[in-house]
């Protein structure tokens, strides 16, 4: 008779390990399945204000262009274009460095000597 207690108390171990082991794979399942809710949540909220703020910085450039006088503008984008040729390490146009190099040469040409 002992032996039967002993054998269905090992049963009974068994199969009450096995249930634990059951019910704590299947908390871990809908906690990550809870986790990645979240993160696609967050991911969701995140791309949300990235556009959002893209939109506001979009309509403040607008803004401060509109500010500008044409003068103003006109300038800025000269100004952005040479920045951009510098740090591409860029020549000018080779007319523009012709006719750059002719000027300066007849503003600072020596005096002619007589005799």
């Amino acid at each position: 008779m002992a032996n039967k207690i002993t054998l269905s108390s090992i049963n009974l171990i068994i199969i009450s390990i096995f249930v634990v082991i059951s019910m704590n794979f299947i908390s871990c399942q809908t906690q990550s399945t809870s986790i990645s809710q979240q993160e696609k949540k967050i991911e969701k909220e995140k791309k949300k204000r990235q556009k959002d703020d893209t939109i506001l910085y979009q309509k403040a450039v607008k803004q401060q262009m509109n500010n500008q006088t044409p003068e103003t503008r006109d300038a800025m984008k000269k100004a952005e274009k040479q920045a951009k040729n510098n740090r591409e390490n860029k020549q000018e146009f080779f007319i523009k460095r012709w006719i750059k190099n002719w000027q300066y040469k007849q503003q600072h040409k020596p005096p002619k000597t007589k005799g």
